[in-house]
């Protein structure tokens, strides 16, 4: 069985790039199945408008390099749906391949380009082209249901250290963000927040961000007098980010706009507590770990919440292998298998 992967920019490393590498990785000892992919190079969402512009000529070239890789022996095309230019790359693979046309849709009610009638109107039209759609959270499938589109709730793919015991002996501090450095992660908040801790406490944010925004960023913490506790990273790789996550207390997550954030999923599968703003999918994960729900863009409840989680005790490590337990490799590739197999 042949699998083509659509998806994610070649340009960036966020959750659908993240997302595609361990698809590829998780189905590569599996016999019989082959997995190749073809990056869709879309814009990176909350970009500002040039850049998202740029997106649109990247789908087109993305439409010639899946088009070189679809040929008889093709018996799925996976395309995972994150931004509007994604959506005209679907009705046209719909044109063109008669296999089996499968979606995952990572884009959240807020998004940019679902927040208008008319973009979710032209989203549910391109997504019944599709002969299954996947939601990796259920606010994302009852999103999807109110616009008439049949989704259902799959499993995400965490790094392949979730198949390693939980590390519950180190000992843990500090305060970590990891992801992209964009205006919609909420990053101006954090700073804000982290500044009125306790003048011990450090902050430690890893991800790959545009110079100019990193460099207001760095402004903002000068301004701020936490320049010298904060540690900038820079993009990381999957091991890199663990050993963060092993030596730091608290994931912050102060996102407006991620449907289902796979940095605060691996925060929870690597043994931390978690913080973010209570969003939909993002609620969900908070739920299941006993994670802290802050109400959106309150700076002030997000500083009372870090201080808080920063002096509890280690998180309980049952919530840690429960997640891992769902979202082991096995079970994923099961799961996605019987999909692309129906």
């Amino acid at each position: 069985m042949k699998i083509l992967l659509v998806g994610g920019s070649s340009r960036a490393l966020g959750g659908v790039e993240r997302y595609c590498e361990r698809f590829a990785e998780a189905f590569r000892p599996v016999p019989g199945v082959v997995v190749e992919s073809a990056s869709a190079d879309t814009a990176v969402a909350g970009a500002p408008l040039p850049a998202y512009a740029r997106g649109l000529a990247g789908s087109f070239a993305a439409v010639g390099r899946a088009a070189a890789r679809l040929d008889t022996r093709t018996d799925a095309v996976w395309l995972q749906y994150g931004n509007a230019p994604d959506l005209a790359l679907l009705a046209w693979l719909r044109a063109r391949f008669r296999g089996r046309l499968l979606v995952t849709a990572h884009a959240g009610e807020q998004w940019r380009h679902l927040r208008s009638p008319g973009p979710r109107r032209a989203a549910a039209w391109a997504l019944r082209r599709a002969d299954r759609v996947c939601a990796l959270s259920e606010a994302q499938r009852t999103m999807w249901a109110g616009m008439g589109i049949a989704a259902e709730v799959v499993p995400t793919l965490l790094p392949a250290w979730i198949n390693e015991p939980v590390d519950t002996a180190a000992e843990r501090s500090g305060i970590l963000f990891v992801g992209r450095l964009s205006p919609e992660k909420g990053i101006p908040d954090l700073l804000e927040a982290f500044s009125a801790l306790p003048g011990d406490e450090l902050l430690h944010v890893a991800g790959a961000a545009e110079p100019a925004y990193l460099q207001f960023l760095r402004d903002q913490a000068a301004g701020l007098g936490v320049r010298d506790r904060v540690r900038w990273y820079g993009p990381l790789g999957e091991r890199q980010v663990l050993v963060l996550m092993r030596a730091c207390r608290v994931l912050a997550y102060p996102s407006y706009a991620d449907a289902y954030p796979l940095s605060l999923l691996e925060g929870v599968a690597a043994g931390m507590r978690v913080v973010a703003y209570g969003i939909p999918g993002t609620l969900e994960i908070l739920r299941e770990s006993g994670g802290a729900a802050v109400p959106l863009g309150d700076r002030a409840a997000l500083a009372a919440v870090l201080a808080r989680e920063a002096a509890a005790p280690p998180a309980d490590p049952s919530h840690a292998l429960r997640l891992r337990e769902r979202l082991g490799w096995d079970a994923v590739v099961r799961t996605y298998l019987a999909i692309a197999r129906a």
